[in-house]
């Protein structure tokens, strides 16, 4: 007699984990596949208008470059800029950053900035709340970038400060 209630406890026991088996393994398929899809979770990050604000900033003053717009692309510089810089000088460098093929042919995209922080500028005596930058381009598998500050000037962010990278960035895979 003990052995049939064995056999019965065992199969009691038996269709008790199968039983848990099959609907634990139900209840992971319907919520990874029919739920979360569902719920639609947004794991993206938000948008940063500031990327965009600089980035566009950047690139209008490059293309004004590229186009020979020299003067007009001067005059989209800060006020801080333009004391620093006159419009022959200006002018010198962006000869000599189109010489050795420093402005890109395409637009840049802003990889960084930092938050705004107070500063001074060398040779000028007034504090200014400065955001500095990068922005690159890879062409031709090299990567030419450069390192904009910007100040604001009567509410708008301009271009106070403007170095491309001394040497193209060159970035290669370890085999």
């Amino acid at each position: 007699m003990s052995l049939t209630k064995n056999n019965t406890i065992f199969k009691i026991v038996g269709i008790s984990i199968a039983t848990s088996l099959l609907f634990s393994t139900l209840f992971f398929f319907l919520y990874f596949y029919r739920i979360i899809p569902i719920l639609k979770i947004d794991t993206t990050t938000p948008t940063d208008t500031h990327f965009a604000l600089y980035e566009a900033i950047i690139n209008e003053l490059l293309d004004g470059i590229q186009k020979g717009e020299i003067e007009a692309a001067y005059n989209k510089t800060s006020p801080v800029f333009q004391k620093k810089t006159s419009l022959d000088n200006f002018k010198k460098m962006t000869d000599e950053l189109q010489s050795s093929q420093s402005i890109p042919s395409s637009p840049c995209t802003l990889t960084e900035y930092s938050e705004p922080f107070s500063g001074s500028i060398e040779g000028l005596t007034d504090t200014y709340m400065i955001v500095q930058t990068k922005c690159e381009v890879t062409e031709n598998n090299e990567i030419k970038g450069f390192n904009v500050e910007f100040i604001e000037d009567e509410g708008k962010s301009k271009i106070s400060f403007i170095n491309p990278y001394k040497n193209l960035v060159v970035h290669k895979k370890n085999p």
